[in-house]
């Protein structure tokens, strides 16, 4: 039973820490697509 809650625990920290990291990563594109947007006009 303790295996299984930590293997629970684990598998939603590696779901937090992944929805994290594709959050910084969106908000990086978002940031130099806006960039390009300015130069372009």
């Amino acid at each position: 039973m303790t295996t299984l809650v930590t293997l629970a625990v684990l598998i939603g920290f590696a779901a937090i820490v992944a929805l994290w990291a594709m959050g910084i990563y969106n908000g990086l594109i978002r940031k130099r697509n806006a960039k390009d947007n300015n130069y372009s006009q």
